[in-house]
């Protein structure tokens, strides 16, 4: 027996429906098997592609921040990145061959034959031989069990069937020497694409070691002593001008305006260094109807430069305390110069102390009355004294710390005069109006902060830079907090609901149609009005088409403004529609219709990185089916024609099938598939709601998103 007639010496004698069952689970068998072959290899080929996209990233990755260093060894460092890109070129490229002449190959070999396209068109013709034959040895069995009468119709039957084998016999040599060459065949290609993969792969082994050796190559070639030795030769021994030079460094002249006295941080949050280096002083009687020399200059070492430093935060500290009562501070200017000379210090404590012992005897320190008591200055509405009658403060102590009126120290020196006479107490009448006025002024001056307006976040935000700058020491962190916590509750909200459905019509394995058609709805909360426009920013795909409702406007770009500020309720804002390039879930359907017989395959694959809820597949049967079997079960509907299929929760992205079995009175034709699926917190389009980050823009506070995507029309042929 040769091997070009063993499927005909195997099967021509055997019954008919035999031999179609045979050799049609075998093309089956081989269908499945080269498409199982075929993903291998596409996997295989995208194991290739990642690792050329990671060797890209690498490449363009700046590993060294000074080639110099290398020296004499930069060749090695520029073989190992050149190796990158060399090596990303030969991957990239067998990555490629992979799917072109390995994968479509695997896919395509089997129906693109032509043995293939005559094995279809002859089994119609061979299955109702093997039908009719079947129902012959039916009937001859029937009348044969009968008897008598049935014994003569049994006889009949008999040579029939006898016709029939003839038939079969002369049809079906070339039914089975086709499907033994498409066997012959498969196998034959199979063998081929494997060995082309491996000689491939050897290829790219080879092209490897090729640069292996040349990255060695070049290794070997660097010397150690060489490098030392350029190195030697390069380095010059002569002192550094740059370490030389700062010793000598100067500090450059600073002028310091009121708005960088504001912009410095307040000395309650930064610690103060050396403050007992430089105090800052009152400006004597005699010179304030003159401005201080704006430029004046002194000399000071490194020390003297932290004073004056120090002496700045200060300044800052008390100018907005004292602006409003007419003080004024004079602003020092640094400049370059040598060192600090303690004479000229003296010298201006002593001319300071002079004019205020001529102010103290020209001026008495307390006026009192023939019964002993003081009395007060004709404005006592003045927030302080006149220099002249500050008499509580020591005159000798004004050139230290302690004495100073603007010192930080919280217990300064006083002068307390003790009578020699014991003091009566005043009436108390005038002790309870003294009492009742300062009552008043404090109410006046802790005004109730409830009264203000709320405040947009903007204003919010600026208001809390200005207070930095200018609010006074005493005042309250408490009423900047409870102020805040009225802003914040009062800030606009919306929440948020998109609803994607996916529409996919594909027939013949080509997807002709892939959209997902999305609706977000919002609802507000918060203030009805607001003087800002209230914004937040949409991301959306490429080649969006955007439907916006008229409580939604464009601003610029992604920016878009909520017109309306009372939708209390769930309302559509905007309707978009984008194409899908990637399906969610991957379906391929296979429909065998015979006279008396249907089958159905259907394949699929989840491709979405979420779950898929409630998955069901529904179908319809035609050619009137009175019986079907189904793994995994399924529900039958004889009144309306068709099956459902509930698969439940798919989690896995591994291939599952649906296999079913039909038996008709007549011959069926192949139907499409209707798919249902849920996807939850999750949308297919990658739309994206939130707020942005220009600081100049009222965003509107998100709490909530809420996202679901299902499948409308989806529709597999």
């Amino acid at each position: 027996m040769t091997l070009e007639e063993m499927y005909l010496n195997t099967f021509i004698n055997e019954r008919p429906r035999h031999t179609l069952d045979s050799t049609h689970i075998r093309l089956t068998s081989a269908l499945k098997l080269n498409d199982e072959l075929a993903d291998y290899f596409r996997d295989r080929a995208q194991v290739e592609d990642l690792y050329v996209k990671n060797l890209l990233k690498l490449s363009k990755k700046h590993y060294l921040t000074n080639k110099a260093a290398m020296g004499t060894f930069l060749p090695l460092w520029e073989t190992l990145h050149e190796e990158l890109t060399a090596l990303s070129n030969i991957h990239a490229n067998y990555s490629k061959k992979i799917l072109e002449d390995i994968e479509q190959p695997f896919r395509q070999h089997i129906v693109s034959n032509s043995d293939f396209d005559v094995i279809q068109s002859m089994e119609e013709s061979i299955s109702k031989i093997s039908r009719e034959f079947d129902e012959l040895d039916s009937k001859t069995q029937k009348h044969k069990k009968a008897g008598g009468k049935g014994e003569s119709k049994a006889t009949e039957f008999m040579k029939q069937q006898e016709k029939k084998m003839q038939e079969w016999q002369n049809e079906a040599p070339a039914y089975l020497k086709k499907h033994q060459a498409l066997d012959e065949y498969r196998w034959t290609v199979m063998k081929s694409l494997v060995h082309n993969f491996e000689s491939l792969q050897q290829s790219v082994l080879e092209k490897n070691l090729e640069l292996t050796r040349t990255a060695l190559a070049v290794t070997e070639s660097l010397s150690v002593e060489n490098e030392i030795a350029n190195f030697c030769s390069v380095v010059q021994h002569e002192p550094r001008q740059d370490l030389l030079s700062s010793h000598d460094a100067v500090v450059p002249e600073t002028s310091l305006s009121e708005s960088s006295l504001k912009q410095a941080a307040s000395p309650s949050k930064k610690k103060r260094f050396f403050p007992s280096f430089v105090s800052i002083r009152r400006k004597p009687k005699n010179d304030q109807h003159h401005n201080i020399e704006p430029n004046r200059q002194r000399s000071f070492s490194h020390s003297g430069s932290l004073a004056e430093v120090n002496s700045i935060h200060s300044i800052q500290s008390h100018d907005n305390g004292y602006s409003s009562q007419g003080i004024e501070v004079a602003t020092p200017h640094l400049r370059k110069a040598a060192s600090f000379t303690t004479a000229t210090v003296s010298q201006q404590r002593q001319q300071q102390q002079q004019q205020q012992q001529q102010q103290q005897q020209d001026t008495p320190l307390i006026v009192v009355d023939s019964e002993g008591y003081s009395i007060p200055p004709p404005d006592r509405n003045r927030t302080w004294p006149s220099e002249a009658s500050e008499s509580l403060i020591e005159t000798e102590d004004m050139s230290s710390d302690a004495g100073s009126l603007f010192s930080n120290n919280t217990n300064p020196r006083i002068r307390v005069d003790i009578k020699n006479e014991a003091v009566t107490e005043e009436d108390a009448s005038n002790a309870a109006v003294a009492l009742t006025r300062v009552a008043t002024l404090l109410k006046e001056k802790n005004a109730n902060p409830s009264a203000r307006r709320l405040r947009g976040r903007r204003e919010v935000r600026a208001t809390q830079l200005y207070s930095v700058m200018e609010q006074p020491n005493n005042a309250s962190p408490f009423l900047q907090s409870f102020e805040e916590g009225q802003t914040s509750t009062s800030l606009p909200t919306i929440d948020v609901a998109i609803t994607e459905t996916l529409h996919v019509l594909s027939k013949s394995g080509q997807v002709e149609k892939s959209t997902v058609m999305g609706e977000a709805r919002i609802r507000y909360t918060g203030p009805t009005e607001s003087a800002s426009p209230i914004c937040f920013q949409l991301n959306l795909p490429p080649s969006t088409h955007l439907e916006l409702s008229e409580h939604i406007s464009l601003v610029s770009d992604n920016i878009y403004q909520l017109l309306s500020l009372n939708l209390t309720s769930d309302t559509i804002a905007f309707k978009y529609e984008v194409d899908l390039n990637e399906l969610p879930l991957l379906i391929k359907p296979m429909w065998k219709c015979e006279t008396d017989k249907s089958r159905l395959l259907i394949k699929y694959q989840k491709q979405h990185a979420g779950p898929l809820e409630n998955v069901m597949f529904v179908t319809s049967v035609t050619g009137d089916v009175q019986h079907a079997l189904s793994i995994p079960a399924g529900e039958l509907s004889l009144a309306h024609h068709r099956i459902k299929w509930d698969i439940g929760t798919l989690d896995s992205q591994d291939e599952a099938t649906i296999k079913a079995q039909f038996e008709t009175k007549n011959q069926g034709t192949p139907q499409p598939i209707a798919v249902r699926f849920d996807i939850s917190n999750s949308v297919l389009s990658q739309l994206e709601i939130n707020q942005g980050n220009d600081i100049n823009v009222l965003w509107v506070n998100i709490r909530e998103v809420k996202k679901h995507s299902k499948a409308g029309k989806y529709i597999i042929g």
